[in-house]
């Protein structure tokens, strides 16, 4: 009895398997297509981007709150990886003193899936309010028009129809997009640069 037991579990695990392995596929089909749409979709904006960053004399500064945050975060490692000074600020922290890392000519990069997020727009309205520091440009890269689409110097809006996630709540594909969208800007930037191994 206990021998066909543990035959039935292996069965059905076996069974498992074959399902499990369908849907990590189909997840990564769906965060494909979602990369496919935006490489057939690249914002007008980007270009904008691209320029800026080029012709500025200070440094990338990425900022985020969420799984926004831990993207800008490998970001600003890429981007200094390909010899562009970057850094990441968190939104909150920068809340609590650390705004000061800002300075003249520094390009402020947030990332915000909604387009929104109080943390970011409170870093974004103290830099404009801030008579120290008048040279900053504000960048915003998101998948939804927001609060914060009104208080920057550029927005990149990324095309998103939905989430991986069933629920369509999980940052998957939003998070790919983004991730994949900066690595092509730097990738780029850094391309223009004569950036090389040396």
């Amino acid at each position: 009895m206990l021998d066909q037991q543990k035959e039935s579990a292996f069965a059905v695990q076996g069974a498992s398997r074959l399902d499990i392995k369908q849907a990590i596929s189909n997840v990564i089909l769906q965060e494909s297509q979602a990369l496919t749409a935006v490489a057939n979709n690249i914002p007008e904006t980007a270009s904008i981007l691209v320029n800026k960053i080029l012709k500025n004399t200070g440094k990338i500064v990425f900022s985020g709150i969420g799984k926004s945050g831990l993207v800008a975060q490998k970001l600003a490692a890429t981007f200094s990886s390909l010899g562009i000074p970057s850094i990441f600020l968190h939104a909150c922290e920068a809340l609590h003193g650390d705004l000061g890392v800002i300075q003249q000519n520094d390009i402020l990069i947030a990332l915000s899936k909604s387009g929104t997020g109080i943390e970011l727009e409170n870093v974004i309205a103290s830099l404009k309010n801030n008579k120290n520091i008048t040279k900053n440009y504000t960048v915003l890269i998101c998948c939804n028009s927001g609060s914060l689409s009104s208080l920057v110097d550029l927005v990149i809006k990324l095309p998103l129809e939905r989430e991986a996630c069933p629920l369509n709540l999980a940052p998957t594909n939003s998070s790919t997009l983004m991730m994949a969208f900066g690595d092509a800007v730097a990738v780029v930037v850094s391309s223009m640069h004569n950036f090389d191994k040396n």
